[in-house]
């Protein structure tokens, strides 16, 4: 993958369902499913936010966060990558959900951030949708980790970050995701 780590600052977008552009730096692209506003900012941004919570990555000097300004956000991040077919690979992100004040990440029944693993054949139709893995609440940084062998016609792999926020920014201040 390229920018792997997050480690280069990603440009930061805002968008909701209705305003759901692609946006796409060098190597990931993100968009909006859900009804309110999300965000998708790079970590060390937060230095001039505060009250969203400092940066705090994992390892290295960044990473990325996603977070909602209203209830019901739905973020992707994702990046495309060249694959042999019939061939073992192992995928895997560092995630925390973060909820400071009690109201936060994991209070709502559908909140997840995890992983999910697509296999794509020509013209990028989707050949394998593995299943989604994720936190579902609040906590230290979790690694998550699937592994899988490419079908024979799999040409390329999409390695999806996906998050889903129940609840509201003002709710806690620190409504985030973190994935390094």
């Amino acid at each position: 993958l390229g920018n792997a780590g997050f480690e280069t600052s990603i440009p930061g977008a805002t968008g909701t369902e209705k305003r759901n552009a692609v946006m796409r730096d060098r190597h990931w692209s993100y968009r909006f499913l859900g009804p309110n506003e999300g965000i998708v900012w790079h970590e060390s941004a937060f230095t001039k936010h505060p009250q969203s919570g400092l940066p705090k990555p994992r390892s290295g000097k960044d990473a990325l966060r996603t977070h909602a300004m209203e209830k019901d956000i739905h973020t992707q991040v994702y990046q495309d990558v060249a694959a042999q077919p019939g061939t073992a690979y192992r995928a895997s992100v560092w995630v925390q959900g973060v909820d400071v004040r009690g109201k936060g990440f994991g209070k709502g029944p559908a909140d997840s951030a995890g992983l999910c693993v697509l296999e794509l054949g020509p013209g990028e139709k989707v050949l394998v949708q593995h299943p989604k893995g994720a936190v579902t609440e609040s906590g230290e940084f979790t690694e998550l980790t699937k592994t899988f062998t490419t079908t024979d016609k799999t040409v390329k792999v999409r390695f999806l970050l996906d998050t889903v926020i129940g609840c509201r920014w003002g709710d806690w201040s620190n409504n985030n995701t973190e994935i390094d």
